[in-house]
């Protein structure tokens, strides 16, 4: 965890930097960038002291049931490169398959909502990401990995490149060739559509995470050369306090009378 935690802080550096040397946009919301910091310190507090260990307990708990037993995928008799190249596409795939699915059904995109709250992007909106929806990923990809018998260094540059992408696509950098490099990488430029006020189809567009195939398989990716010209939710959310924000849906000023009482 330590580890994460010293990758993701100097990942954020480096892109904060290159931000200031190469914006895509000009204009950003100072406000918002401290909000995203108060979300990372919050979110790193919680997920380390309870979420991250129930997790780990729950997941080995179901990866020792009969029924996860059965999905063992065994990768260590390949390569590094080819099982490296194997979980990256595994994973990347699960992630379009979930957060595809954050935006398809109502009830799961409340946990999801604040996440599109943001009306200008950087590597630090990344950060906001409620309390379900990080347990729901945390959950997720526990059982995956857990399921794949492979060398731990693969999965541990697996897990190093998710995060370093998920940092770099939210990112507020101008990079050259742009419409050459986003046809196969979710590039800052393509994510800015997706966080599009304007939703192009259906249920929005480019899930993806690193690759930018599963979109166009499945009829979701979007990008025009332009910026969009306005990011956010269609209906803002109102104000709420921070708390209320990271456990919506749930009404934590009434949970919280209620368990005083």
């Amino acid at each position: 965890m330590i580890e994460s935690l010293t990758i993701i802080i100097l990942v954020t550096i480096v892109l904060s930097i290159l931000e200031q040397i190469y914006p895509q946009r000009k204009y950003l919301d100072k406000k918002e960038f401290k909000e995203n910091i108060l979300w990372f310190i919050f979110r790193e507090i919680i997920y380390n002291i309870s979420l991250g260990a129930l997790i780990l307990k729950l997941t080995s708990q179901l990866n020792e049931t009969t029924f996860f037993s059965g999905f063992k995928f065994n990768l260590s008799e390949f390569s590094f490169s080819i099982q490296v190249i194997a979980i990256l596409i595994l994973f990347d795939f699960s992630s379009y398959l979930i957060h595809y699915s954050l935006h398809r059904f109502d009830f799961l995109f409340k946990f999801h909502l604040h996440h599109h709250s943001s009306k200008t992007l950087t590597s630090t909106s990344a950060f906001r990401q409620s309390f379900y929806e990080q347990a729901l990923y945390g959950i997720y990809f526990s059982i995956l990995s857990n399921c794949l018998t492979s060398n731990q260094n693969a999965l541990y540059v697996c897990t190093t490149t998710f995060i370093v992408f998920c940092l770099f696509q939210h990112s507020n950098i101008a990079l050259p060739d742009n419409k050459f490099f986003s046809s196969f990488i979710i590039s800052p430029h393509n994510h800015l559509w997706h966080h599009s006020r304007k939703k192009i189809r259906m249920h929005g567009q480019n899930f993806g995470f690193i690759l930018t195939i599963w979109d166009k398989l499945f009829d979701t990716y979007y990008v025009e050369r332009q910026s969009p010209f306005e990011l956010g939710l269609e209906k803002p959310i109102k104000n709420k306090h921070f708390l209320e924000l990271y456990f919506y849906p749930l009404n934590i000023k009434k949970f919280l009378k209620e368990t005083n009482d």
